[in-house]
């Protein structure tokens, strides 16, 4: 061999050596590492720069029966440039009230970041992590937890999964450049995504949802309490389930309680062999498509056969360019006689023309929609609003009345504050005419707050306060604290009426003498109080409105007195007992 050759040998041995990246391999002897343990044993590898703070320069294998604990003490884990840790025993983190930071050290911002990759049966539970600038995690065949992480800056999918049903729950996906949650449409998975934050991912604007799942195993799909928000990717949907590849197992889906607002789409599901109970979401503004030939459906159902089965339930969905599509062939069941849809469809349009629900061309199968809000209470309007065959012979017919009329009606009243047994609501009338609630709470925490109490309203009626009249505390009548607040309540169609919500609570610093008098009838409405004194001891009656003004003043020591209040205002009144040195208030409502 001459000196050249010798050269050009030794040159490509040296090249050869140099794109073969170093690797740590766990002996997989049960053992359980930290990052403390494997810098001491691969201190060339794992280098602490400062407490709490890791580098990792080489690739790590974890091995099957040994442990990786991400610790509490650990603050930021840095990966240098293309390094992938593959998982094939256990994978754990610490319960934190902080956030770890994993992140990417690169040579420039074109090179490939990092990879995790948990392969056949590894375990892992990742919690209150910070992944941020890494290409993917990648799950498969395992047990895997994702809670209170946070993934930003990803280069591909945050989050894909194959063969596994991982729980993922708490965790907030933003700018990543992919989608936020996905699996592919060959292999089966069945994820739980609940109670997570998706915003504004898929920043490459490809044809690609927030949440891509392809079809699932044995169990449900669960995506239930989710925010997905996108923000300007036109081409980027909320959330699409399918099943392309003619799968036999039937993919289940459970989509519930989520919020999904200005994608290109909301919600979709294409395929066959796929049964998905869409309940009670808000499903508003997916919009940004901008050919509505192609996309911007509130939910689209897109079925190669019959067995692309849907049940919509109690949804708001508005604003989109759609409302619900229906394409091809499918079974949707938006309501039936017995069990009304309560779905809330309203201003879903595109060049000038509300659609609630169309049917594509092709779409020739019926569609039971009995029960729904389409925008108005009118019948006819809702007519206008559904393309099916009564505007085209050659489709399918949707049924859908009666149809859900919506009033601007109170049903009830909530708070996030204390409550007690003795919560009630008194003279409660849902009619217009009537438009008073009274809302009443004894042992009321003294440092509760009165804004805390929301009105339950209709799906998809709201309500707005216009007028807060906080009572001024009067110590003549002792602990009881007062508001008055008025609201407007409107439909969607605009129809409005005005509600008032008195309420009144008594500080549980107060304290309630032994009850021997009864106030009756209560509600009045005939005109006269009665007052029964089961001790028939004297007592000094006194009866105050709701802004403190003493309206009776009177003196009785007999069993029976009666108070006439046929001029007196409808209204709440406060009835201020004295029995020698104890004071005994009531609440007393005149209609």
């Amino acid at each position: 061999m001459n000196m050249k050759t010798r050269f050009i040998f030794l040159s490509f041995i040296i090249l050869l050596f140099i794109n073969v990246q170093a690797q740590i391999v766990t002996d997989g002897n049960g053992t359980k590492y930290t990052l403390t343990d494997l810098a001491t044993a691969y201190p060339e590898a794992v280098i602490c720069t400062e407490p709490g703070v890791y580098h990792l320069h080489e690739n790590l294998t974890l091995s099957a029966n040994d442990t990786l604990f991400l610790d509490a003490t650990l603050q930021q884990l840095v990966l240098h440039n293309e390094l992938t840790i593959t998982i094939q025993g256990v994978l754990t983190s610490a319960e934190r009230t902080d956030l770890l930071t994993v992140t990417s050290e690169r040579e420039n911002a074109e090179s490939a970041s990092y990879e995790w990759r948990l392969e056949e049966g590894s375990v892992g539970l990742l919690q209150h992590i910070l992944f941020e600038d890494g290409n993917d995690i990648f799950l498969t065949d395992g047990e895997f937890t994702l809670r209170h992480c946070e993934f930003t800056g990803f280069a591909e999918s945050a989050v894909r999964m194959m063969n596994c049903n991982p729980v993922i729950t708490g965790c907030h996906f933003h700018d990543n450049h992919a989608a936020a949650i996905q699996s592919p449409a060959n292999a089966s998975s069945s994820p739980v995504i609940t109670n997570n934050i998706l915003y504004n991912n898929v920043l490459d604007n490809t044809n690609n949802p927030q949440i891509n799942l392809g079809t699932g195993g044995t169990d449900t799909i669960v995506i239930t309490g989710n925010r997905i928000e996108g923000v300007a990717s036109t081409m980027s949907g909320g959330i699409a389930i399918s099943n392309l590849v003619g799968a036999e197992q039937v993919t289940q889906v459970l989509l519930s309680g989520n919020t999904i607002t200005h994608n290109r789409y909301g919600y979709t599901q294409t395929g066959t062999n796929i049964s998905a109970e869409i309940l009670d979401n808000i499903i508003t503004d997916n919009n940004l498509e901008t050919d509505p030939m192609n996309g911007g459906s509130g939910i689209s159902i897109y079925g190669y056969d019959t067995t692309c089965y849907a049940k919509i339930r109690r949804n708001i969905i508005a604003g989109n360019l759609w409302g619900v599509t229906a394409v091809y062939r499918y079974h949707i069941d938006m309501g039936t006689a017995n069990d009304w849809g309560r779905n809330v469809l309203y201003d879903n349009a595109n060049n000038d023309e509300l659609y609630a629900f169309a049917m594509s061309q092709y779409s020739t199968l019926d569609v039971t929609a009995i029960g729904n809000y389409w925008g108005n209470n009118d019948t006819a309007f809702a007519e206008s609003v559904i393309l099916h065959q009564h505007d085209q012979s050659n489709l399918g017919l949707v049924e859908f009345e009666p149809i859900l009329p919506l009033y601007p009606t109170v049903e009830g009243v909530s708070s996030y504050f204390h409550l007690d047994p003795n919560f009630g609501l008194f003279d409660w009338d849902c009619g217009i005419d009537s438009p008073y609630i009274y809302v009443e709470n004894y042992d009321c925490e003294p440092s509760a707050s009165l804004d805390e109490i929301y009105l339950q309203v209709p799906l998809g009626v709201t309500y707005t306060p216009i007028f807060d009249n906080p009572y001024p505390y009067d110590t003549t009548i002792e602990a009881w604290v007062f508001r008055q607040i008025t609201y407007c309540v409107t439909t969607p169609h605009h129809d409005t009426a005005i509600w008032y919500l008195d309420i009144y609570a008594l500080l549980d610093s107060y304290e309630e003498f032994p009850n021997t008098f009864t106030l009756y009838p209560n509600p009045v409405s005939s005109g006269q109080l009665n007052l029964q004194n089961d001790a028939a001891a004297p007592i000094d009656i006194e009866v105050y409105d709701m802004s403190g003004k003493r309206v009776y003043h009177g003196y009785s020591q007999d069993q029976y007195t009666s108070i006439n209040v046929s001029n007196w205002k409808r209204g709440v009144y406060m009835v201020r007992i004295k029995e020698g040195q104890n004071i005994h208030t009531r609440k007393v409502v005149v209609q």
